[in-house]
């Protein structure tokens, strides 16, 4: 009978931490769409630019737009964070600055290389920086 405890106990972390890793992947799944549609109409706007000018404009605005609506999200939602506010905005701020230049630099790597429109390579760089995110929001943001 003891040795069923620590089973259960093991069984209800697993479903906790996929119950969280899901309700992550709703939110980042939706602030993606938001980001990839503001980031392709940006893009759309700024044929004329330059490759660089166009990727990090598109970038910058659409991050800071999904950035805040995946903040409020990720924090109220999925990790029901206790954690001071204003420390877990600002970490994820750092986060999201860090994850914004990878982002727009590999973006901008890969459409020279292979010669592909950014917004073919843009959700296969951003799916990459999703796992990472996570296990670092996971760890020391919320």
């Amino acid at each position: 009978m003891d040795s069923a405890k620590p089973r259960f106990k093991r069984m209800t972390l697993k479903k906790k931490t996929l119950k969280t890793f899901l309700k992550y992947t709703s939110v980042s799944l939706t602030a993606a769409l938001m980001d990839y549609g503001i980031f392709c109409g940006i893009t759309a706007l700024l044929s004329g630019a330059s490759d660089t000018a166009r990727i990090w404009c598109a970038t910058a605005v659409a991050r800071l737009v999904s950035s805040c609506y995946n903040f409020l999200m990720t924090y109220k939602v999925v990790f029901k964070s206790h954690e001071n506010v204003r420390r877990s905005m600002v970490l994820f701020g750092l986060l999201c600055a860090v994850q914004m230049c990878c982002s727009a630099l590999l973006v901008l790597a890969f459409t020279r290389w292979t010669g592909w429109p950014s917004a073919i390579i843009k959700p296969l760089v951003d799916a990459s920086l999703f796992f990472v995110a996570y296990q670092i929001q996971k760890k020391w943001i919320f």
